[in-house]
């Protein structure tokens, strides 16, 4: 609960009373992911310190990693730049060695490629069973609309609209799937603390997934139910009577 600013820091136990070991904060700046997109959150080292590199001492030089990252903004070509880079170092130094250079969105791929491929192995597995699903609910309810053809024949015999009858039918058949697109959400949303860990940029209970996977499987549901009941509405109702 104080203003840090002009306020210093122990960053080694080599200095006291503002000597080597200490240094001034100038600013506080947010939490930036240090350790990659998929594992920032996870890693226990939370704290970051930005130091003037001219200003370190010979002591504190060494506590440093070997190499020293340098990030380049730039509105040019990628291959152009490389070579920029490369050439303004020797003339800098010719014992200088610039190596590893990538650019923010291939670093970016790198931190997220197990997750990547994690995530893409299951929207493979997702659509299939989207899929599967899909034919699932097709398939039953067309099988029992059509095993209600003589019911609709003497329905429509005994003088019911053709209109009225296949409302009744795609009412009861969307109520069905009604009730079962209701449980899977419930269940899919009992599962998606399974999942919080897995994603990025998007809510495990992204409510524009849920809708669109609903609204997709109650139109299945609908062509399932509607398609058959056309069929059974044009059976000669005297055929079905017979029957």
């Amino acid at each position: 609960d104080q203003n840090p600013i002009g306020k210093r820091i122990n960053i080694d136990d080599r200095g006291v009373d503002g000597g080597p070991g200490q240094a001034e904060i100038v600013g506080i700046v947010g939490h930036v992911k240090q350790w990659g997109l998929d594992r920032d959150e996870s890693n226990q080292l939370r704290a970051q310190i930005y130091l003037p590199f001219m200003q370190l001492t010979d002591t504190q030089i060494k506590l440093t990693a070997t190499g020293i990252d340098v990030v380049v903004r730039s509105d040019g070509s990628v291959p152009t730049l490389f070579d920029s880079l490369h050439r303004a170092s020797r003339e800098m130094s010719g014992e200088q060695v610039l190596y590893g250079v990538q650019t923010m969105d291939s670093m970016i791929a790198a931190s997220l490629a197990a997750r990547r491929f994690s995530m893409i192995l299951f929207g493979v597995f997702a659509a299939l069973a989207l899929l599967l699903a899909s034919v699932g609910i097709y398939g039953v309810l067309s099988y029992l609309v059509t095993h209600r053809t003589n019911e609709i024949g003497i329905r429509i015999a005994i003088g019911a609209n053709r209109g009225e009858v296949l409302r009744l039918i795609l009412r009861q058949g969307l109520n069905m799937a009604l009730i079962g697109v209701v449980m899977g959400l419930v269940s899919a949303l009992a599962l998606t603390r399974l999942m919080a860990g897995m994603l990025f940029g998007v809510s495990p209970t992204d409510p524009l997934t849920f809708a669109g996977v609903a609204i997709l499987l109650m139109l299945v549901a609908l062509g399932a139910c509607y398609f058959p009941a056309r069929r059974a509405m044009r059976v000669d109702p005297i055929v079905a009577l017979r029957y």
